[in-house]
């Protein structure tokens, strides 16, 4: 049993909490550390039920044995330390009591916890659950470390600068449909303002911070008060999102807060990168199949009809004429095979990023475009193609001849095959300033924002159905490639039913 009158030495101690409660669970005395660790004062500590502080179930009075508890500070925080209990007595043994000796262990609690959720996730991204299923046990995880607190991911969209819903099981669901797809941007909330800066904000007063205001009608009708947003940030440097700490009471972080803001975003991040790296790997190889089968048609059709005009011309007994249209017909078909073999063998040189090879020199403009657009109008007679060039055209311009005519017949093939018959399809040429520009249109099918995003990706066909027209999906990748290789720049706009319009320039 220890003596009252032994607890001065102890209580001197800097690192370690001590305080003594009577036999009715009243602090009767703590040291500075006490005080410290739970975040009262010496003062305050006097006479307070010792259950206000105690989380958890109080251990046996005689174990001498270090045991986790959990604590609440004053400002609600809950806090872990590893606790030791002594019986006490007074000096007339009228009374009885114990002495608490803890040892802050708060941080190391939490990195422990931290190190299961981490084991957990990955746990989930080998047993190929859904990012959505993964990041709400990352929310979960982190709200059961900290008591009063609501966590939120959200994803950002790159191209549209917004913001979607990945998990938020505590916000109130009217919240969360409200901020649904919110443009980032400096001063739009926490989470906005997190992702557009690419750093951490903290707001420790929602209600009187400048940038909720545009928000305080809806947050006003929330409990909750006080909004911690850390950018999640991807190994690349791409901020993928947001993850947000929220609490029903104005307050600021404390360190170990912000380290456990900051490991949850990297967790997050991870998450997200390995999810969404599977995903495109399954793309890809979903596209390699698919690029495989339509490679082999589209070779087989040219060869196909190169044998069996052949095979015509050697069985013999057709007039000079006949002949002369069978030679033409595997000629044709001899290009068109040996425009596939090229389209290959370019797209193999982008894969393996060494790029296209260009032989630039002086090149007669004019006798480029006509003869382009020449032979589509004897190709495709059931087309209206146009051609319309500008006043004070130059004569000559520096470019490879042939990669150009490459990229004209390929936006010309596009528009003649996604075009009704009879529907105009225009090659406008025309000089701005220091550049010469082109552009095709069309009024054919168009394409829909999502295709847009995609049309420069290798592989991609607007429509992959059986009842599209064929292709391999790396024109217009190729044609990009050539158009910056040769310090141009390409833009592509279209409208579901309205048509596309390609525009590109070359600098003079």
């Amino acid at each position: 049993m220890q003596s009252l009158r032994t607890l001065e030495h102890l209580f001197h101690s800097p690192l370690v909490a001590h305080a003594t409660i009577d036999g009715a669970g009243l602090i009767r005395s703590s040291n500075p550390a006490f005080a410290r660790f739970t975040r009262y004062s010496t003062q305050e500590l006097e006479g307070l039920p010792f259950s206000v502080l105690l989380q958890s179930p109080l251990p046996d009075a005689t174990a001498d044995v270090p045991t986790r508890l959990c604590f609440r500070a004053s400002d609600g925080r809950l806090l872990w330390g590893d606790a030791c209990l002594f019986p006490l007595s007074a000096v007339d043994d009228t009374s009885d009591g114990f002495l608490l000796q803890v040892c802050d262990r708060t941080r190391s609690h939490l990195d422990q916890q931290l190190h299961k959720g981490r084991a957990q996730v990955l746990e989930l991204l080998y047993r190929d659950h859904s990012l959505p299923e993964i990041c709400e046990t990352i929310v979960r995880y982190i709200e059961a470390l900290g008591e009063g607190v609501r966590c939120s991911i959200l994803l950002l969209d790159a191209e549209r600068s917004t913001l979607h819903k990945a998990a938020a099981p505590s916000l109130p669901d009217f919240y969360s449909d409200a901020i649904e797809g919110m443009r980032i941007g400096d001063g739009v909330g926490s989470c906005g303002t997190a992702v557009f800066r690419r750093e951490r904000v903290i707001v420790a007063d929602i209600l009187s911070h400048p940038y909720w205001q545009r928000a305080r009608r809806l947050i006003e009708r929330t409990p909750m008060r006080a909004c911690w947003s850390e950018p999640i940030v991807a190994h690349d440097g791409n901020v993928l999102g947001s993850f947000a700490l929220y609490y029903d009471t104005p307050r600021e972080p404390q360190a170990d807060e912000l380290d456990l803001i900051n490991s949850a975003a990297s967790l997050t991040a991870i998450a997200i990168s390995y999810k969404r790296s599977e995903q495109v790997l399954r793309d890809l190889d979903r596209a390699k199949d698919e690029f495989i089968s339509t490679a082999a048609h589209e070779l087989r059709t040219p060869l196909t009809a190169i044998m069996g005009y052949a095979d015509l011309l050697l069985a013999g007994g057709y007039d000079s004429a006949l002949q002369r249209e069978f030679v033409s017909e595997i000629y044709g078909r001899g290009e068109a095979l040996e425009r596939l073999i090229a389209d290959l063998l370019d797209v193999s040189l982008i894969q393996v990023g060494r790029g296209l090879a260009f032989e630039i020199k002086p090149v007669r403009l004019l006798p480029i475009v006509h003869r382009v657009v020449g032979h589509f109008q004897h190709k495709s007679p059931l087309h209206q193609i146009q051609l319309r060039c500008g006043g004070g055209l130059p004569e000559v311009i520096s470019c490879d001849a042939g990669r150009m005519t490459q990229v004209l017949e390929n936006l010309l093939s596009n528009a003649i095959k996604y075009s009704p018959q009879g529907s105009p399809i225009v090659l406008e040429v025309q000089q701005v300033g220091s550049m010469l520009q082109f552009c095709v249109s069309d009024q054919g099918v168009g394409m829909t924002e999502d295709e847009l995003r995609h049309v420069f990706d290798k592989f991609y066909r607007v429509n992959a159905s059986t009842t599209a027209p064929r292709g391999l999906g790396l024109g217009l990748c190729i044609v990009r490639q050539i158009i910056e290789g040769h310090g141009g720049e390409i833009v592509l706009k279209s409208r579901p039913q309205e048509g596309t319009r390609v525009s590109f320039s070359l600098p003079l």
